[in-house]
């Protein structure tokens, strides 16, 4: 498989550009799966052309972040980097808001800028502020506020470890893992 993953290398250093088509996508997927996957093949070859393109993939989503909750637009045009146009959610998923933040600290840390860990603490932070009003502290129900509203808060939904929910929990535990057991958010 060396020379498949070489290949692929060499295609995303020259032909892999997030700019190029007028798509819109799920921001949520987009970090966990393209960001999350250049990370890490980042992770485990070392090799610098995996972290410029999620260098370059995370500048286009810092904008998806800067809501008023900081909580992510649900979608996100790459090519513009903006919202797609009539598109007004009426809450936040709770996985889409908090599963974002292994992939953008990771990123903070190995390129040095320290704003792709702001947009995942915020988001993070934004979380634990509405479930501090919820019935059932810490735990957060599928919903929460809109992205642009302030302050946060749940909105009347189910409670879940599974749909909608459940990457937020997984989230956690990686979280706390990845800094060593010294961080509780």
């Amino acid at each position: 498989l060396h020379d498949q993953f070489n290949e692929g290398a060499q295609w995303i250093a020259k032909s892999l550009d997030f700019g190029r088509r007028p798509t819109q996508s799920s921001t949520f997927e987009m970090v966990i799966r393209l960001l999350g996957g250049l990370l890490g093949a980042h992770s485990l070859s070392g090799q610098q052309v995996f972290l410029t393109k999620a260098i370059e993939l995370g500048d286009r989503l810092i904008p998806a972040f800067e809501t008023a909750s900081g909580f992510p637009e649900p979608h996100w045009n790459l090519q513009r980097m903006a919202t797609p146009e009539n598109r007004s959610p009426k809450a936040t998923i709770l996985a889409e808001a908090g599963s974002v933040q292994l992939e953008f600290r990771y990123l903070a840390r190995h390129s040095g800028n320290a704003a792709f860990e702001r947009i995942a603490d915020r988001a993070y932070e934004g979380i634990l502020r509405a479930t501090k009003q919820g019935s059932h502290p810490p735990l957060a129900p599928v919903l929460l506020t809109h992205p642009h509203r302030t302050p946060t808060g749940v909105v009347p939904s189910r409670f879940s470890l599974g749909a909608l929910a459940d990457s937020y929990y997984e989230y956690i535990l990686k979280q706390y893992l990845l800094t060593n057991c010294t961080q509780k958010r």
